[in-house]
């Protein structure tokens, strides 16, 4: 959750910057993203490779996966050197299947069925 608060304090300095990719890049708000999105992708990975399933993993952790995965593919985008792009994009999949995980953990449905009751 810490890595999702930095990069949700540093997004609208991003968004405001979208126009000119070339200083946005290079911007500290961007660095600082991108940083926090390649810590959250290595703590997924440990989890990953100890809980494949997602078990007792909560639903709004894909919250955090979302954003950071938006980092990485705003990253893919605006990045030219070749090495980066597939960087951005391997960190991309590992998020979307994360992402594609939690929706089938138990807790999701243990959400789903609470919304329902509701």
């Amino acid at each position: 959750m810490h890595k999702t608060c930095i990069i949700l304090l540093h997004l609208p300095n991003l968004t405001s910057s979208l126009s000119n990719t070339t200083t946005l890049t290079s911007s500290e708000s961007y660095q600082i993203c991108l940083q926090a999105a390649n810590e959250m992708t290595d703590i997924l990975e440990r989890i990953m490779s100890t809980n494949p399933h997602f078990h007792y993993i909560s639903v709004f952790i894909s919250f955090c996966i979302f954003h950071a995965a938006l980092i990485h593919l705003t990253n893919a985008q605006l990045v030219k050197d070749d090495i980066q792009i597939q960087q951005s994009q391997h960190r991309l999949g590992r998020h979307l299947l994360a992402l594609q995980g939690c929706s089938k953990c138990k807790s999701t449905e243990y959400y789903i069925i609470y919304h329902d009751l509701m």
